[in-house]
């Protein structure tokens, strides 16, 4: 079973090389790792360059969703999933994807623990989710990107990112997947490393990240007070209890009226 992991990049040489290892390291053979770069003027193509297994491309887009379905389009995997440039995976990840993928063909995607570090590398805290039953009660919401795989056959059902957002394009994707009925599944054992930095996107435009955030949770009229809904958030917070005093501080620098 192939699986197609896909990197949107631009101006990242800091994190790029990195992030390409960390797919280079997977202890499953067959891995396709697509490059899509949005025309970077820093040593990125350089780093690029040097990697000679790699498919990638470099040229303008419309945003980071835009290049993730470029990827998408280039991908000749059954599995997909997309890495950002700063994220890593574990050795072990695509080969747990693909057992879990083969012994379970009516599961439509999965998603896993993840371990989330900080801009040195260092751990900062496992993100648990909880099990598909009670994730999906809030619309999905209550996993981590990284650890999040799906069969390629489900772009045929509810089409590819939506390229007009530019901060919420995975929730919103998310979100298309639990209304559309597709069947979800958690793996009990982290499968990726989410790097919370302060420069981040949602950071920077944080003001844009808000509205569409509020955007989507109305197109979806998600409830915040059903009954479901604020079980499975109770269990998540209590599940990952010790990953507030971090969750609380990136917050902290998302909503500030400074920076």
């Amino acid at each position: 079973m192939k699986v197609s992991i896909i990197t949107p990049s631009y101006n990242n040489e800091l994190y790029i090389r990195r992030n390409i290892e960390s797919v280079l390291s997977q202890t499953w053979d067959d891995v396709e790792h697509i490059v899509v770069d949005g025309g970077s003027t820093d040593g990125t193509i350089g780093i690029l360059n040097s990697y000679s297994h790699l498919r990638w491309i470099s040229e303008p887009d419309r945003g980071m969703y835009d290049a993730i379905n470029k990827g998408i389009r280039m991908s000749s995997g059954e599995i997909i999933s997309y890495l950002n440039v700063d994220d890593r995976y574990f050795e072990h990840t695509v080969q747990a994807v693909v057992e879990v993928f083969s012994a379970n063909p009516d599961v439509d995607f999965l998603y896993g623990y993840c371990e989330y570090i900080d801009e040195n590398d260092r751990k900062l805290f496992t993100m648990r989710p909880l099990p598909y039953k009670w994730a999906k009660c809030s619309l999905g919401l209550l996993w981590c990107q990284p650890s999040w795989f799906w069969r390629k056959s489900v772009h045929d059902r509810v089409g590819l990112f939506d390229a007009t957002l530019r901060y919420v394009g995975d929730a919103e994707f998310m979100r298309r997947l639990v209304v559309r009925g597709l069947r979800g599944m958690l793996v009990k054992a982290k499968l990726a490393k989410f790097r919370l930095r302060s420069d981040c996107l949602t950071i920077k435009g944080k003001d844009s990240y808000e509205r569409e955030r509020l955007a989507i949770r109305e197109q979806y009229q998600v409830d915040k007070w059903s009954v479901g809904r604020i079980v499975a958030e109770a269990l998540f917070a209590i599940q990952n209890i010790r990953s507030y005093k971090h969750r609380i501080k990136f917050r902290r620098l998302r909503y500030s009226s400074n920076g």
